[in-house]
């Protein structure tokens, strides 16, 4: 029962234990054999982390070699150890402990093993540092003021004092710190001061003068102040203040000989200055008074201050004037009085005669206080961004970067932190106008204000507009100090412009009498010089849908060289197959990077020669099918940045119009270019407009000729007036008119045509389709007949495609109209087809006809 007893005994101290301390053992040898759940707790390691491993793994690597050594000399010569030692947890945090080491001995009396007792001080070590940073922070206020300053306990032991403290009693801050009042001051001494520290340690504040003496010092006439340092209602110490006030008591004292010499200076100072008798009237005003309060000195000596300024009792001053002249005690501070609109700076100081006063007009630099306060709120709060530098030393250095506010951070990304001591060019980047940073750079020189828009950087490479103003600020002397820029992101508003422009441009490449694959090369060239990209390709879907093949290509120079010299061999890619199939597929932007290294992007050794790193596709609708791939390519392996990305999506569907609009013109050119039917564009000014070839090859006369010619020179003289009545009447009924006429050749030749003339939708302009009808003249019934089916069938369907050519040429067509004009066409073209197989038979027949009649 005993032995249980006692184990049950050793058990409780062990439970105890753990629950209190930090507790380890490990073996001779320093290896850990056993941890309790706070030793896990407080170092972040698992017991099986911790076992079989050394107190190394808990290092913090503060202690030196010689104190870990010292701790081993004495566990390992059985001796117990104490001390405090800083470890680091597993999550790299350090702790303090305070460490009682226990050796095990065996019967010989060497350690079989160590028992770590340790208690957490982190907290005290942590409080015990922020009680020195303080202190610290305190001394380096303090020493830096000409008071003497030191703070005492309750039992007179200096817990603090300043470097002029110190001075003064010829102490350092070591002999100081801890040292008695009895042990500064002589016995009279602490009984002059004993009424003073009695009343403070009572909670009452103090102030008092009194000269102070010290061997092979100069006396000095002091204020001093004792302000109590309550806690939970109770005094534990007081503050004591001392002010060096020789020279201005001094200055008191002469003032009673040299009246006059100081009134004359008090006249010439900046200052008011007025001396109160014990019953506070005037005795002397300055000038300067007489102007800050607008009474003249007539109107205020003799007479008490609060009946000259009744408005003033109750107020900030009329308190400081009554508690200065009934506690003899100095006293410095700002109040407003209203009914002058007057902000004052009072210095009042008892005298043996009653009281004198400083008073001071800061009436402008609470303005001003007012104003900078005012200004630091709209910086700080507005969603401008602020940026404000110094003025650079010297030419060929740059400005630094003083403030930021935190609309700055939030826009740019950067921290205050990072951006301080830094030149602003820390937001250019490659892309940013260098010619334009030089611009503003000579008006800095100059010292005048700027705006200006550039493309600045943020911190992770993103790039955005920014409109900027920057404007020189001076001090009160007029000195140039610093620069302020306020910056506003124009991001979506340049990106705009650049999507405009871009288009507009493009369009205007268009509009060119090029092919189509030199107006696509064209197209290509902008895009890479826009973007100051590498290269760029346009590949197009086939006909039957089964393949996509490459259709224009332009590439910087050293690009194409290497590029492109192995790589013209892939001209053409399946649905889904490479970058333009992807693309084709997916039918949306696909962005792929380290195309030099990826197998699916086919050209990928060529890519590698030419350091070209990313490579951005855009599908090329219209009306919602893709009709092609854009392919720009860059030797950087960023993706592309909002700017870029949200235009090249306008652009895909600008390029599918235009490509569109273009093919369906190239196929009406065709049809006006190698039409037999004479087709010709007039004006109603009397001149012919253009015409193709059937034209000039009927009429025998140059494209030059019969532009430079009325066309109503050509019609028979006969047929004129028919002529013109049906042009009268295209011009007020605005319709498609029907007539045959006489043409006089350049030969001379007569030759009957037939007319179907159309008005534009421009004013002024008609489209004339006319066919030959000279020999269907000479039969009558076979003319006739063929001459009301071109009259009525073929002239209907080749006035409609002319006018969907004028409307297509002159731009006014949109793009959703396309598709409805096609089928326009569409139909036109199988009427067209239709009369001309009818036209076909009855010639033939007249042929067979003719033919018979002849045999």
């Amino acid at each position: 029962m005993e032995k249980q007893s006692a184990q049950k005994e050793l058990s409780d101290y062990k439970y105890a234990l753990d629950q209190a301390a930090i507790v380890a053992i490990t073996d001779q040898k320093g290896s850990i054999t056993y941890v309790n759940d706070n030793f896990c707790k407080i170092s972040g390691y698992s017991e099986s982390e911790l076992i079989g491993k050394d107190h190394r793994i808990i290092n913090s690597g503060h202690h030196s070699k010689e104190f870990i050594r010292e701790l081993w000399t004495t566990i390992a010569n059985g001796k117990v150890w104490k001390g405090e030692i800083k470890n680091k947890a597993k999550n790299g945090s350090y702790y303090w402990v305070d460490t009682t080491i226990i050796p095990f001995l065996n019967t010989e009396g060497k350690p079989t093993q160590y028992l770590s007792i340790r208690f957490d001080l982190t907290e005290r070590k942590q409080t015990e540092q922020a009680v020195r940073e303080r202190k610290r922070f305190l001394r380096n206020i303090t020493d830096n003021v000409p008071a003497m300053i030191a703070y005492w306990t309750t039992d007179f032991q200096c817990l603090f004092a300043n470097n002029a403290y110190r001075t003064w009693f010829d102490k350092t801050i070591e002999e100081m710190d801890g040292v008695y009042l009895s042990d500064l001051l002589t016995e009279e001494e602490v009984k002059e001061l004993k009424p003073w520290m009695d009343a403070v340690l009572k909670g009452e504040a103090q102030s008092f003068e009194r000269v102070l003496e010290r061997p092979g010092k100069p006396k000095i006439i002091s204020h001093t102040q004792y302000v109590p340092d309550v806690a939970d209602g109770k005094v534990v110490g007081f503050y004591s203040l001392v002010f060096d006030m020789t020279d201005l008591k001094m200055a008191l004292q002469e003032s009673v000989t040299k009246t006059q010499e100081i009134a004359n200076i008090l006249g010439r100072i900046t200052d008011g200055f007025a001396a109160l008798d014990h019953n506070l009237c005037y005795v002397y005003v300055n000038n300067r008074l007489e102007q800050i309060v607008g009474k003249t000195a007539a109107e205020l000596i003799g007479k008490n201050v609060w009946e000259v300024f009744p408005d003033a009792v109750g107020s900030a001053t009329y308190k400081a004037i009554q508690e200065a002249h009934t506690k003899h005690t100095d006293i410095v501070m700002e109040d407003y009085f209203a009914p002058l609109n007057l902000w004052q700076e009072n210095r009042i100081y008892p005298s043996e005669s009653g009281l004198v006063l400083f008073v001071r007009d800061i009436s402008k630099r609470k303005t001003e206080e007012h104003r900078l306060k005012l200004m630091e709120s709209v910086i700080t709060n507005t969603k401008d961004a602020v940026l404000v530098t110094n003025v650079a030393e010297s030419p060929g250095k740059l400005p630094i970067t003083v403030y930021v506010n935190e609309a700055f951070c939030t826009m740019t990304g950067f921290t205050e932190a990072e951006v301080m001591g830094k030149p602003p060019s820390f937001l250019h980047g490659p892309k940013t106008d260098k010619a334009e940073v030089n611009r503003i750079a000579e008006f800095m020189m100059r010292k005048k204000p700027c705006e200006s828009t550039l493309l600045h950087y943020k911190k992770d490479g993103q790039t955005y507009w920014a409109d900027f103003s920057i404007s020189p600020l001076k001090d009160s002397e007029g000195k140039h100090t610093h620069w302020i820029a306020i910056q506003r992101d124009v991001t979506k508003r340049k990106q705009e412009e650049l999507r405009e422009t871009l288009l507009s441009e493009i369009s205007k490449i268009f509009s060119a009498e090029e092919s189509l694959n030199t107006i696509l090369a064209n197209v290509l060239q902008k895009l890479v010089l826009f973007g100051e990209f590498k290269f760029a390709e346009i590949w197009m879907v086939a006909s039957d849908k089964t393949k996509i093949n490459l259709a224009a290509k332009f590439a910087t120079t050293d690009i194409a060289l290497k590029f492109y010299r192995e790589s013209d061999l892939i001209n053409s890619f399946e649905l889904g197959s490479g970058l333009p199939g992807t693309v084709w597929m997916e039918s949306q932007p696909v962005f792929w990077s380290d195309i030099d290294k990826r197998t699916d992007f086919f050209r990928c050794e060529n890519a590698r020669q030419a350091n070209l790193k990313s490579v951005y596709g855009i599908p090329i609708s219209h009306q919602g099918k893709t009709l092609g791939v854009l392919l720009i390519g860059s030797d950087e392996n960023l993706n592309p940045d909002k700017i870029y990305h949200s235009l090249f999506v306008s652009v895909g569907p600008q390029l599918g119009n235009e490509i569109y609009r273009k093919q369906v013109e190239l196929e009406l050119d065709q049809i006006f270019r190698f039409a037999p039917d004479i087709i010709v564009t007039a004006g109603l000014d009397g001149n012919f407009k253009k015409l193709n070839p059937a034209a000039l090859k009927a009429f025998e006369y140059s494209e030059e000729e019969l532009l430079m010619t009325p066309y109503m020179s050509f019609v028979h003289p006969d047929d004129y007036t028919t002529v013109s009545n049906y042009l009268n009447e295209i011009r007020t009924v605005n319709k498609t008119v029907f007539f045959d006429n006489r043409f006089i050749c350049k030969s001379g030749k007569v030759k009957w045509l037939s007319w179907a003339v159309t008005p534009a939708s421009e004013e002024g302009i008609i489209f004339c389709v006319a066919k030959d009808i000279t020999e269907q003249k000479l039969n009558s019934e076979q003319f006739k007949e063929i001459s009301w089916i071109q009259s009525h069938l073929v002239r209907a369907p080749l006035a409609r495609i002319l006018a969907i050519t004028s409307l297509i040429k002159e731009g006014d067509v949109k793009s959703e109209e396309f598709e409805q004009m096609i089928g326009y066409l569409e139909t036109s073209a199988n009427e067209l087809d239709e009369v001309i197989s009818k036209i076909n038979t009855i010639s033939y027949e007249g042929s067979k006809a003719g033919n018979s009649t002849e045999e």
